[in-house]
């Protein structure tokens, strides 16, 4: 219950702040966890100067071993989580061209384990702190770290500006 709470205490902030209206941003990258390399797609939205809401689907696949080093069997997993952040370049007073951030997540997540009857889901939250560097004013590529996430610990990427 705490965690719906908080998202809809997010989304309120975010709805009340002094909108920067048409800031719209795609992201796409590749994750990092365990032993495999998760791949994700996003979309934020600025709803203020300092702060942006989105969406994002990541997701991995990973095969366990059992015997002669063949997979026993997969395992994959999805995220659909919501996102908002807080963008510091403003505040820290550093170009545009910077974007260090750090934020909230939640979502849903669902794991599913081929050749085995059990499929599993459910509410996640996590958090996250990243950078990014415009190359230009619509394109930059970045990285981000995070904890609580199901698909990955953190991500590399790229974020499309329109």
């Amino acid at each position: 219950m705490k965690k719906v709470g908080l998202l809809t205490l997010l989304l309120i902030m975010a709805f009340m702040a002094n909108a920067q209206k048409g800031q719209k941003q795609f992201n796409a990258g590749l994750g990092f966890a365990h032993n495999v390399i998760p791949v994700y797609i996003g979309f934020d939205y600025w709803v203020h100067e300092d702060i942006s809401i989105g969406g994002e689907i990541g997701w991995r696949r990973e095969g366990y071993n059992e015997t002669n080093n063949t997979p026993a069997y997969y395992e994959t997993t999805w995220n659909f989580l919501f996102n908002s952040n807080y963008h510091f370049s403003r505040i820290l007073e550093i170009p545009n061209k910077f974007d260090p951030y750090a934020g909230l997540n939640i979502g849903l997540y669902y794991y599913d384990y081929d050749g085995y009857t059990s499929n599993t889901s459910g509410l996640g939250m996590g958090v996250q702190i990243g950078f990014r560097y415009y190359f230009t004013d619509k394109f930059a590529t970045g990285i981000e770290f995070s904890g609580g996430n199901r698909v990955s610990d953190g991500k590399i990427g790229i974020s499309l500006k329109f």
